[in-house]
């Protein structure tokens, strides 16, 4: 499935590399889960999670403004930004990783948001 995201110029070649190495580094832990668990993750780990996570999120962009936007017929306002668009996953996503890493306060403003639309 990368391989058709890379052909689409949605993500480069050094992209799908890391993607790569973020899989491999997966299924060590998956496979050797207790392992894992047992030594805790180091910060190499939390690297490859973030550059995970910004891959996703380039994906993301990609695919709502290049896909999903021009087949919804949609005229886009003038302030319109293509980097600041977020799809439903990625924001969940955020939420969770917010809960996770504790940033209450971001967490708060986003939901605050939510109710503004009321979606929450």
């Amino acid at each position: 499935m990368l391989r058709w995201f890379m052909n689409a110029d949605a993500i480069t070649e050094e992209d799908y590399k890391l993607y790569q190495k973020l899989r491999e580094r997966r299924n060590d832990i998956t496979h050797e889960l207790l392992k894992n668990l047992n030594n805790g993750f180091n910060e190499t780990d939390a690297k490859l999670y973030v550059k995970l996570l910004e891959l996703y999120q380039k994906i993301d962009k990609w695919w709502i403004n290049e896909k999903e936007i021009p087949i919804s017929g949609e005229v886009l306002p003038d302030e319109y930004d293509p980097e600041q668009v977020s799809g439903g996953q990625a924001m969940i996503l955020s939420i969770i990783n917010d809960i996770i890493f504790d940033n209450k306060e971001r967490y708060k403003n986003l939901l605050e948001e939510l109710r503004k639309l009321g979606i929450a």
